[in-house]
């Protein structure tokens, strides 16, 4: 173990079997592949419309709802904090962690 490991919440929940045994290796923990079907079930504060629901794309849902110039306010303050190189302009991961 040690040293720093980042993860990517898309890949969490978009490739939840590839990802979560990573995560529990950079942790040092042994990973239980039955841990994928209680993680696909929706949780009780689950809304409805949501995209854990519909299947659509969840991790970018957010975008739908705000307007385009909230979602530009957004990207500026990541890219204030320095992170605008963890995501493409598309929104998708760039692969790019530290």
């Amino acid at each position: 173990m040690g040293g720093l490991h980042g993860f990517y919440y898309e890949d969490l929940v978009e490739r939840p079997g590839v990802t979560l045994p990573r995560v529990f290796e950079a942790v040092g923990e042994v990973y239980d592949p039955s841990l994928l079907r209680s993680i696909r079930r929706p949780s009780i504060t689950t809304q409805t419309g949501s995209g854990v629901l519909s299947g659509g794309r969840r991790p970018r849902a957010w975008e739908s709802e705000l307007t385009v110039g909230e979602v530009a306010d957004v990207r500026e303050i990541v890219r204030a904090f320095g992170l605008d190189g963890l995501y493409r302009d598309s929104g998708e991961p760039s692969g790019l962690l530290f």
